[in-house]
């Protein structure tokens, strides 16, 4: 909803930013400054952050790290909560989610050190060691 942003870092962590947006005219005034404040620190990575996607509607975020692992975060609940959604062979370089959805399912796409592209069915409503999790 354009009214977060996510950082990664080198040591293993990632900041979500709220930036206060909803009385900007930047149609009257491009060069605004915004004001922004950290709404949460989430830990669980143990190497460099290298991408980060957040699905759309801004409660839940993907990501993926140098320690070859994707995170899936749930931004919704007052405590943020992570789960390792999968571990690829690599550095995990970019990741993806489609905007649309599917009968409620939505689907992540990874890209990895190996120069494959996996797809899944959902980073948030499928377990991807489930059977149809990973979809390529």
């Amino acid at each position: 909803d354009c009214r977060y942003l996510a950082t990664g870092s080198n040591d293993g962590s990632v900041r979500v930013w709220k930036f206060g947006l909803e009385d900007v005219d930047f149609a009257s005034n491009p060069n605004v400054k915004i004001h922004s404040e950290s709404e949460h620190t989430l830990c669980g990575h143990y190497n460099w952050v290298l991408s980060l996607c957040f699905c759309g509607d801004s409660r839940f975020l993907a990501s993926g790290s140098r320690d070859n692992t994707i995170r899936s975060w749930s931004l919704a609940e007052s405590e943020s909560s992570s789960r390792i959604f999968a571990t690829l062979s690599g550095d995990v370089n970019a990741l993806a989610f489609h905007p649309g959805s599917l009968d409620g399912f939505r689907k992540l796409a990874a890209a990895g050190d190996d120069r494959t592209v996996t797809i899944w069915q959902s980073a948030v409503d499928v377990d991807p060691s489930e059977p149809g999790g990973a979809v390529a």
